[in-house]
């Protein structure tokens, strides 16, 4: 197994949407405190609120978010304008981290021809500082992360 042998920014590499899905603000909080022991990126606040109350925490802040693109800020630009959707982000965002919903229409035709290709040389300028983060927010992730993310970078996850 290869590895970086770098682990510069690991506490942003997972990110926590645990608002999504839970039954209540406590169990929000409980799930995202329970994130952020190890890592920063959170978009749920009530973690922050336990961490604060139950953990104690020398930041003042424990944990932060990324500019992120949802569905309806992707579909409002119509299905034959979401390349320049994408593109009026991260020319939005150029120097932080920017995550940007890429399955509103078709997936694969996201990675493999919007990002894969029109935009590909506006990936590939961006600093390590900033990454582009392409999310998939359904589907099987084995298809729609693993194996698009070979097709679009040429090499095998698996």
């Amino acid at each position: 197994m290869e590895t970086s042998g770098n682990l510069e920014g690991l506490d942003y590499k997972l990110h926590d949407f645990g608002y999504r899905g839970v039954s209540s603000q406590e169990t929000a909080g409980i799930g995202a405190s329970a994130h952020l022991v190890n890592f920063k990126g959170t978009d749920t606040v009530a973690g922050i609120g336990v961490i604060k109350k139950y953990y104690g925490t020398k930041d003042p802040v424990p944990g932060f978010s990324v500019p992120a693109a949802e569905h309806s800020t992707i579909t409002a630009w119509g299905k034959d304008h979401e390349k320049d959707a994408f593109e009026h982000i991260i020319k939005q965002f150029p120097s932080v981290p920017v995550s940007i919903v890429s399955d509103s229409y078709d997936i694969y035709n996201a990675c493999e021809k919007i990002w894969g290709e029109d935009l590909r040389t506006l990936v590939e300028k961006r600093s390590a500082d900033a990454p582009l983060v392409v999310r998939p927010d359904s589907g099987n992730p084995l298809d729609t992360v693993l194996k698009r993310s070979w097709r679009f970078w040429g090499r095998s996850f698996l």
